[in-house]
């Protein structure tokens, strides 16, 4: 009876998840759903209606990151000069995605056929010779998204929004 009913539980749960991923807001080059590249701190936390309060670490006012805790898992706003200017996902599983269906733990086969030609490869800053960050960028609206593989090639960080996407160490 007990494995029953885990077993109920499970595909519950596996049958929800897509579900609950197609009610989340998407990730985006412009932002991650009502909060968009440009707004200031407080307008973000209306957006989403949760409180986004600086990160330990935020010792610079001019750029740090702020952060909804648990109202908001794995998702971090770099706040330059009192405006959001990108939105990172870092930790996983998670169930946001981006616009075109890419999420942390994909391999970048899916990023390439997602993005296609578009997509820029480079080698990982830090990791082994199998890790990248794959970039996608908007010349004309100068916003994109960059995402950070490990070293099996699955995306293990996303970044969205506008040149701090390429900023590899905080706001440096």
């Amino acid at each position: 009876m007990r494995n029953k009913i885990i077993l109920a539980t499970i595909a519950t749960l596996a049958w929800a998840a897509p579900a609950i991923a197609d009610e989340l807001p998407a990730l985006t080059a412009d932002g991650y759903g009502p909060v968009k590249i440009g707004m200031r701190v407080d307008q973000a936390s209306n957006a989403l209606a949760v409180n986004l309060r600086p990160e330990e670490d935020a010792q610079d006012p001019e750029c740090h990151h702020v952060s909804g805790g648990d109202a908001a898992p794995g998702l971090a706003f770099m706040v330059q000069h009192g405006r959001i200017v990108r939105v990172s996902l870092y930790s996983g599983p998670n169930v946001i995605r981006t616009d075109r269906g890419i999420g942390l733990g994909d391999n970048m086969l899916k990023e390439k056929q997602a993005y296609g030609a578009g997509l820029a490869y480079e080698p990982h800053e830090y990791l082994g010779p199998i890790a990248r960050y794959l970039t996608w960028w908007n010349e004309k609206s100068h916003r994109g998204i960059r995402f950070e593989t490990d070293e099996d090639g699955n995306v293990d960080t996303m970044h969205a929004g506008n040149e701090a996407i390429f900023l590899v160490e905080g706001c440096s």
